[in-house]
């Protein structure tokens, strides 16, 4: 028979899985890697899952390694496994109620073939396999997937090759899926971003930079009305590490972020560092807008890094009406220093213009005495007539904000300061790039 006509035979017997037509299956297949490519193309049916699985199709041993090239050193051609045509679309079936031992079988072997090799060092590295697996893991039901299951996603982002495919599938299927799947999917959800974020050397994380930040986009929202309270303290420890922020930087993130809110003036904003940062705010900020915040914000206000303190003054601002008397209480517990620390410059100011005539008249005045009376913490070898130029500047600048926010400014600090005549251009940012 041609290959015509052994193509057109295999189309009849795969359509049809009755018990004569699956050894004649079987033994075609056999005999060409083509015709293996095609009848895998073709078949459908569920029914020719135990067949293929008993003859071996869906072994580890058929996930293939990468092929160096002979063309050159450093190139490689990338196997595909013929049989991932076929169990990527039974997983739409198995999801069925009553297939539920296909959708068993089929998460048994994306472990197996995962873990097939105990060294982490010799396990295929295939990321074509890993894209496929990761579609099988979205189509099937949520309690076959086990929470230790989900940490195979580690496994098949980890790869020299690049896993972008595998990341996008995470962030726009699997990810939303498990957040809309109860408690049982939303704690798999955790688990992810868990996986996806861990640090693996100075400013990377397991997952690509630009996927992180799609898949912080599409699912803030749900990740912080789901599961805030388990996703922040994650995202804040990844901030808190040395790899994403180092404590050098975190003294000028007034400088590379400028703002906490997407900015333009905020410098190499695709990297993990930012992208967790607006991952972090909108989770906080999405969960803060309908419910008490009060204890994952004070957390954050503890934290050793001062780009995560500033996210919590970000979402006390954006919230305000719900936070209110929290924000008056950390600011007047923490002056006068709040209003010296050159990092929270940008975010505090922002409170003071937008609300600071919402205040209590007793937080309003405390804040008044204390700006009035504000000294920098200045090097020693700075002359003393500098030091109260520079102090009349910074108390300047404050004043200026509280006047903005519409507060009536006695006639007195007015003339004192001169604010009649001070029209900065950017008075919210310390650091400004641009013309």
């Amino acid at each position: 028979m041609s290959f015509i006509e052994l193509t057109k035979r295999i189309d009849f017997l795969s359509a049809n899985p009755v018990k004569d037509n699956i050894p004649e299956a079987l033994a075609l297949i056999k005999q060409d890697v083509d015709l293996t490519n095609y009848f895998f193309k073709k078949v459908e049916s569920l029914d020719w899952f135990d067949p293929l699985e008993k003859n071996g199709y869906f072994l580890s041993k058929c996930n293939a390694m990468p092929v160096e090239s002979d063309k050159g050193k450093g190139l490689f051609t990338i196997p595909f496994w013929p049989a991932l045509t076929y169990l990527e679309k039974v997983s739409k079936e198995a999801a069925k109620p009553n297939n539920k031992k296909y959708a068993e079988a089929l998460m048994e072997i994306l472990s197996e073939v995962t873990m097939s090799e105990n060294d982490p060092s010799k396990r295929v590295d295939n990321y074509r396999t890993w894209y496929i697996f990761c579609k099988i893991m979205t189509n099937l039901p949520t309690d076959v997937i086990k929470l230790e299951d989900i940490d195979l996603i580690g496994y098949w982002l980890d790869s020299k090759f690049g896993s972008g495919l595998a990341e996008r599938e995470i962030g726009r299927n699997l990810l939303p899926k498990l957040l809309n799947s109860g408690n049982d999917g939303i704690k798999k959800a955790v688990r992810i971003v868990e996986i996806i974020t861990q640090p693996k050397k100075q400013g990377q994380v397991l997952m690509d930079i630009h996927e992180l930040e799609k898949l912080f986009e599409k699912n803030a929202d749900n990740l912080g009305q789901k599961c805030a309270q388990e996703i922040v303290p994650i995202l804040q420890s990844r901030l808190e590490s040395e790899l994403i922020i180092s404590e050098k930087d975190d003294n000028y993130s007034y400088i590379w972020r400028s703002a906490v809110e997407d900015h333009e003036q905020n410098t190499s904003r695709h990297e993990p560092k930012h992208a967790l940062i607006s991952g972090l705010r909108d989770v906080l900020i999405a969960y803060a807008q309908t419910k008490d915040a009060s204890v994952l914000l004070e957390k954050l206000w503890q934290s050793p890094r001062l780009m995560v303190r500033r996210i919590g003054l970000y979402v006390i601002n954006e919230c305000f009406h719900r936070y209110q008397n929290f924000c008056q209480k950390l600011i007047t517990d923490n002056m006068p220093d709040i209003f010296l620390e050159s990092n929270y410059h940008h975010e505090l100011y922002g409170l003071i213009t937008g609300h600071f005539l919402k205040f209590s008249k007793e937080t309003q005045d405390a804040v008044i005495k204390v700006l009035d009376g504000l000294q920098g913490k200045w090097p020693d070898n700075v002359p003393q007539e500098e030091q109260t130029e520079l102090n009349m500047y910074m108390r300047k600048g404050w004043f200026y904000a509280i006047k903005q926010s519409g507060y009536l400014l006695s006639k007195e600090l007015e003339t004192k300061y001169e604010l009649d005549k001070y029209q900065p251009e950017h008075p919210d940012l310390l650091s400004y790039h641009g013309p």
